[in-house]
């Protein structure tokens, strides 16, 4: 038996995704019924909802010769009467004149009145004919044939049986964020926001647009955020802030490195180094096995040593550490004199791929530490008292003889050689404390310090 192939799988995926992007809808008219009925004056759009609501009757049930029937109260201007014959529903305007139901001597033949209602109801309607008015800055959510349909500003007349509505919950701001009828759903994201969407199980996320995200799909689910869904606020509870520098939903990792800075990714295992990109958008990585691990500053950075990891140490080896064994790094001279140093050092990254593959993003800070005390300890152990005293120059003299080098110089300049073979070019190394621990010092070193 043959196995599929990865290129089978990876074009099966494909397949996939571009099916699910054919469920999203061009406009909010796709999903929307827009009314056709408004009209400039009040009398125009009676007219013209009665004409509509009518089409499918052919003999009136009313007349407005109360001779010729059975007479009724006089209707409201701001009414519509309905009745219906033989459940045939029929809606009239009698804009204030005397109005009766026919008279048809037939028995199988029912005319009644159905009742009066106004004509700025929001809804009503009777034997499968329903007029619907969407007030201004709204959607109506109704079913139709057991499918959502949503309607919007303006009046609506549905001949329709299986039209359900509740004029209680049925109406939803246009301002909303995020509008759900059933398998309908409208999604604005706002300016400086971002939304986590599934799609079955493809994970999306959408940027703010000025266009409407839409939808007509039952596996579409838009993640809440949770920490937000006591605070009241929708846009909270709905959107994350575009400017994260890390979002991640599902296989998607949405990453915005500063500039100074790097990304730093396994692809397969693999170190993937992602620099700023020049176009100034998101790095959008779309796979299960592609993690992001976090950010490495590239830029000029500044380290008091010992470090704070370093005190806490000594600490726990030591509890009845001096404050002065504690926060300096304590060494020994030539001629057995004890001296406490605190340095500075500056460097920064110059090649993040061979720092992050020979020390780890967690090793580089140590690894400096280590070797800078490491040559400072050597460099201290074969000097005397007297000459560490006086290496506190800050800059290198390059027609400075080598051998009247500083201790400093000499520390940095092995320092900067040991740190490029590891992607890291030392700017700076100075001596930033220096402190004795001994009455023998002679008085020569103290007439000097």
């Amino acid at each position: 038996m043959r196995l599929p192939t990865l290129k089978y799988y990876l074009k099966r995926k494909k397949h996939n995704l571009d099916s699910k992007k054919l469920n999203q809808l061009a406009s909010l008219n796709d999903v929307l019924v827009v009314s056709t009925l408004g009209c400039h004056t009040a009398e125009e759009q009676a007219e013209k909802i009665v004409d509509a609501f009518n089409t499918d009757v052919k003999d009136s049930c009313f007349t407005y010769s109360p001779l010729l029937g059975r007479a009724l109260d006089r209707v409201p201007r701001e009414c519509f009467l309905m009745g219906h014959k033989n459940q045939v529903a029929e809606l009239a305007d009698p804009k204030g004149r005397r109005i009766a139901l026919t008279f048809n001597p037939d028995p199988t033949v029912i005319i009644r009145q159905v009742g009066t209602f106004d004509k700025n109801s929001s809804y009503f309607g009777h034997y499968g004919k329903h007029i619907l008015n969407v007030p201004s800055g709204y959607f109506a959510k109704g079913y139709s044939k057991n499918q959502p349909v949503l309607y919007g500003e303006g009046p609506h007349v549905i001949v329709d049986s299986t039209f359900r509505f509740d004029d209680k919950s049925g109406f939803v701001s246009q301002l909303e964020p995020y509008i759900s009828h059933s398998t309908v759903h409208v999604l604005r994201v706002p300016s400086g926001k971002l939304a986590k969407v599934w799609i079955g199980s493809v994970p999306q996320i959408f940027e703010s647009a000025a266009e409407p995200y839409i939808y007509n799909d039952p596996q579409f689910r838009l993640v809440t955020r949770e920490d937000r869904a006591s605070a009241g606020d929708k846009a909270g509870l709905y959107f994350y802030p575009a400017t994260e520098r890390y979002i991640e939903h599902g296989s998607i990792k949405r990453i915005i490195p500063h500039t100074g800075e790097v990304a730093i990714t396994y692809n397969n295992g693999i170190l993937d180094i992602r620099q700023p990109p020049k176009d100034g958008r998101p790095i959008i990585i779309d796979s299960s096995t592609h993690n992001f691990e976090g950010f490495i500053s590239t830029s000029l950075q500044t380290h008091l040593f010992p470090s704070e990891e370093t005190k806490s140490q000594v600490i726990k080896d030591n509890p009845r550490a001096s404050p002065d064994e504690r926060n300096m790094k304590i060494f020994q001279t030539r001629d057995s004199l004890r001296v406490g140093v605190v340095l500075v050092v500056a460097f920064k990254i110059t090649d993040p791929e061979v720092a992050l593959t020979k020390l780890g993003k967690e090793g580089i800070l140590p690894h400096i530490e280590n070797i800078a005390f490491a040559d400072m300890g050597k460099a201290i152990q074969a000097n005397s008292a007297q000459e560490v005293l006086f290496s506190s120059q800050s800059k290198i003299d390059p027609l400075q003889d080598p051998s009247s080098l500083t201790i400093q110089d000499s520390v940095r300049k092995h320092l900067a050689r040991d740190l490029e073979e590891y992607g890291i070019e030392l700017l700076r190394l100075n001596i930033e404390h220096l402190k004795y621990w001994t009455k023998k010092l002679p008085r020569s070193c103290l007439d000097n310090r």
